[in-house]
C-alpha cells in the first residue's frame, strides 16, 4: 500500500485550532473547559464510542460493513464558544482487507454519549484539489 502524505489543508487546520485553542483567557477558559468536561466521553470510553459513530456514520453513507481506524489530528478537542468540542480525525474503512473509504472527518461530542460527524472529505476529494478545500 502507498503512503500519500496528509495534503497541507489538514496540517493548517490542526495549526489554526492549536493557535485558538491558545488564545482562549480567563472566563472564555472556564466556558470552554465546562463544555468539553460537559461533552467529551471518559477516556475509557473515548475510543469505543468515536469508532462506533464513525463506523455508523460510514456504513450508512458507503452501503459496506466496515472496520474503523483512525488518528486525532489533534489530541484536544476544539472549543469555539457554547458549541460543541469539535474533534478532527484522519478516518480509514476497512472492508475486505482493503482500503475501502479514507478521508478527514469533524466529529462533534455529545453529552458524553456520542459523537456526531459535521463533515467528511474522501481522500480523493482532498487530492483532488488540496488547496480550494
Amino acid at each position: 500500500m502507498n503512503y500519500i502524505p496528509r495534503p497541507l489543508w489538514i496540517i493548517t487546520v490542526m495549526w489554526t485550532a492549536a493557535i485558538s485553542g491558545a488564545c482562549q483567557t480567563g472566563a472564555t477558559d472556564s466556558i470552554a473547559a465546562s463544555h468539553v468536561e460537559a461533552n467529551v466521553p471518559e477516556r475509557g470510553e473515548f475510543e469505543r464510542l468515536i469508532k462506533r459513530d464513525l463506523k455508523l456514520y460510514l456504513d450508512r453513507r458507503f452501503q459496506l460493513d466496515l472496520k474503523i481506524d483512525y488518528e486525532l489530528l489533534r489530541l484536544e478537542p476544539t472549543q469555539s464558544g457554547i458549541s460543541y468540542p469539535k474533534y478532527y480525525v484522519w478516518v480509514r474503512g476497512v472492508s475486505e482487507g482493503r482500503i475501502a473509504v479514507e478521508g478527514a472527518a469533524r466529529v462533534a461530542a455529545l453529552k458524553k454519549e456520542k459523537f456526531e460527524l459535521t463533515d467528511f472529505l474522501q481522500r480523493e476529494e482532498i487530492m483532488a484539489s488540496p488547496f480550494t478545500i
